[in-house]
């Protein structure tokens, strides 16, 4: 098959239940497809989408997405509009928002973490990039935070971030995290713009990241604030 896409008539589709387009040549697909009211199943594996449209999110009945084998690195905010999904795929994808290794933990995991993005979870300023310190803990038996901590790094650096030091700094101590944390803070962020600290999966089983205690960088395009509880806050 060989369709590079799909009509706008789609919409007129109405009773449609089942799509099938896997393995064509698909580039994009038309904003119509939220107008698929019953659709309950949608194949879409094995084409060149780059991008969905928001209009996904009005599939309120679709419970299965298969979108393996194609160019996304992001999904919609929408997504999470899809409250009948059970089945979802999406390996075979650079996808960073959400992570990839999120998306193969299924429907639950890639709604949680896209509704973590909309509360501003994982915040991208709207300002000049500059540095980007990202530190995980995977050493508590959470793997994922690795895998979140690498995703992010290469999210950033699509948006031209410069790591600092050039590396995602893993399972370090709370002392060598504070300093790390001084070091960045004391550079000169005039020219090079906002500068995000960011901390995943950091804590002891209680919860807490002992010996950072409302620790507070005071940069010029952001406050970052990691407290006792193991929250990252951005006033």
């Amino acid at each position: 098959n060989n369709m590079r896409g799909l009509p706008s008539q789609i919409s007129e589709l109405g009773s449609l239940v089942k799509l099938d387009m896997r393995n064509n040549q698909l580039e994009a697909l038309p904003v119509q497809i939220g107008q698929l009211s019953k659709l309950t199943h949608l194949w879409l594996s094995g084409n060149k989408l780059t991008q969905l449209p928001g209009e996904i999110g009005g599939l309120d009945r679709l419970r299965e997405f298969w979108c393996e084998d194609n160019q996304l690195s992001a999904l919609p905010p929408e997504f999470v509009n899809l409250t009948s999904l059970e089945r979802v795929g999406m390996s075979g994808n650079p996808l960073m928002a959400p992570p990839i290794e999120c998306c193969n933990d299924g429907v639950a995991a890639i709604m949680l973490h896209l509704k973590d993005l909309s509360m501003g979870y994982y915040p991208l300023p709207k300002s000049k990039p500059g540095h980007v310190l990202l530190i995980s803990n995977s050493t508590y038996g959470l793997e994922a935070c690795r895998h979140n901590g690498q995703a992010l790094a290469g999210l950033f650096q699509s948006f031209n971030f410069t790591l600092f030091k050039e590396q995602v700094h893993e399972n370090v101590t709370a002392k060598e995290a504070k300093d790390l944390c001084e070091e960045l803070a004391s550079l000169d962020h005039t020219e090079a713009g906002a500068c995000i600290v960011y901390f995943t999966g950091c804590g002891n089983h209680d919860g807490g990241f002992e010996g950072i205690d409302g620790l507070h960088l005071e940069l010029p395009s952001i406050t970052a604030l990691f407290d006792a509880s193991g929250a990252l806050e951005f006033p």
